[in-house]
């Protein structure tokens, strides 16, 4: 092998390992982590009896979970700004799993300003909150209800998971997933997209199914005229406003936001806009998968390149 053609392979070399450390999207970096031995560092403001893991406190930084079979209870309290991180580790600036997969998660009673992000796992219920989103790719066998949601995504899976009775105010995305249970939810757009559906008589269920996807077509069969009133803040389906956080010290402040009594009155129909407070800004996951586009448009160049230049040397 001449000096060239040494030279072009290293160069093939530099420039893949360059394009894969390039910094795309950073996964949340976890500054409050429940580590594998069960252990929780980065706070004072969560307290662990057995498994689960109560918060004492508003916190404002992303919650790295690397142990499964625990329950995270929020006890009225919220994550403001940030979320509850799921993943192994994998992202664009990691294309190995530095963590190991995680399944058997319960959140309840939490209000997220923010994301909860999953990959690989499964078996995760999400009962009783308020989460801005929650976006899930390849896992499976997740429950989701009485909770206030923005959006549910879900790539690459989600099959098996049961979505209903939940106040979704955006929408919900699935691809590549199947044998979804998505039924009895309170769809804020639902009269926006239908307004001449009505109620079955008084079983508060709509006349039109609601369909949120399109190709392939998925529906909720049995949408709810009025929203669902969870234990966590009743019938609203506004996102607080953030409340104040921690202190440096992390003592607790406050108390928990107490459950509110349905009103009794219709909820009139809702022409407000998506989401009107806070206006958060979300870790936004990107995909999962290595930028192997680009990686193969260096690539691809330079090993022509190499091979033409060992044939030029040959003759």
């Amino acid at each position: 092998m001449d000096k060239r053609f040494k030279l072009a392979f290293i160069l093939i070399i530099i420039s893949s390992l360059a394009i894969m450390n390039s910094p795309v999207k950073s996964q949340p970096t976890g500054n409050i982590i429940i580590s594998s031995d069960g252990s929780v560092t980065g706070t004072k403001a969560i307290t662990q009896s057995g498994n689960t893991y109560t918060l004492t406190a508003n916190i404002t930084e992303w919650i790295q979970v690397q142990k499964s079979n625990i329950v995270i209870d929020g006890a009225g309290y919220a994550i403001n700004g940030a979320g509850v991180d799921l993943t192994n580790g994998i992202g664009p600036n990691q294309p190995s799993p530095s963590r190991p997969i995680i399944n058997n998660i319960t959140i309840r009673n939490l209000i997220i300003n923010g994301d909860v992000i999953g990959n690989g796992g499964g078996n995760y219920t999400f009962y009783n909150n308020y989460i801005y989103r929650i976006s899930l790719g390849g896992t499976m066998y997740n429950n989701i209800t009485y909770c206030t949601i923005n959006d549910i995504v879900m790539l690459y899976g989600g099959s098996f998971t049961t979505i209903t009775e939940n106040n979704i105010l955006n929408g919900v995305t699935a691809f590549l997933a199947s044998n979804l249970t998505v039924n009895r939810n309170y769809w804020r757009l639902y009269l926006t997209k239908y307004p001449n559906a009505t109620e079955i008589g008084n079983t508060g269920i709509g006349n039109q199914p609601f369909v949120f996807l399109s190709t392939p077509i998925y529906q909720d069969n049995h949408p709810l005229m009025k929203s669902v009133s969870i234990p966590l803040t009743g019938s609203s389906i506004e996102f607080p406003t953030p409340v104040p956080t921690p202190n440096e010290t992390y003592e607790p402040i406050g108390t928990p936001i107490p459950p509110r009594t349905p009103s009794p009155t219709p909820i009139p129909t809702v022409t407000s806009s998506l989401i009107e407070t806070p206006n958060p800004t979300p870790y936004t996951p990107e995909s999962q998968l290595l930028p192997l586009g680009a990686i193969l448009a260096v690539i691809i160049p330079l090993s022509a390149s190499a091979v033409l230049i060992a044939r030029k040397r040959k003759t």
